[in-house]
């Protein structure tokens, strides 16, 4: 009895193990998606691609950590396909801003209060709530 109760134990500590692993690759997977938009998801604040780029730099840099201590090769192979279209994915944020100003200034003529408003409050709510709209996942919704 007492050596099937240690299987057990070693079986749940091995289950419990992976779930840890699987969530610590995951979530950071997730969250490197959500770095990847016009407005940081905290506060809604403007970022260019620059910034965007040294984020994901910095989260791919700590996933990279997570996969070698973890060993998890599969994941490795995701980050080397972040790795080398980061600067590619991140340069669509500056695109997104030039497309988006352009529409703008085509509609209308702004003065610099009303440009301000727009770019705080107009554009950030219309971004979001279309970004929701495109969200199935529950947890992913909650973020944004």
């Amino acid at each position: 009895m007492h050596h099937a109760q240690t299987v057990v134990e070693a079986h749940d500590a091995a289950v419990q193990r992976w779930h840890s692993v699987r969530s610590d690759s995951r979530h950071p997977l997730e969250h490197l998606s959500l770095l990847m938009h016009p407005w940081r998801l905290v506060g809604s604040r403007p970022q260019t691609s620059h910034e965007v780029d040294g984020q994901v730099q910095a989260e791919v840099a700590a996933r990279e950590t997570v996969v070698a201590t973890q060993g998890l090769p599969l994941k490795r192979n995701a980050l080397d396909t972040v790795r080398t279209q980061r600067a590619g994915v991140a340069a669509l944020v500056d695109v997104w801003w030039q497309e988006v100003w352009h529409d703008v200034q085509s509609q209308v003529s702004l003065t610099p209060s009303w440009r301000s408003w727009v770019a705080e409050g107009v554009l950030p709510l219309m971004y979001w709530q279309a970004q929701l709209a495109r969200t199935r996942c529950p947890r992913r919704k909650a973020k944004l």
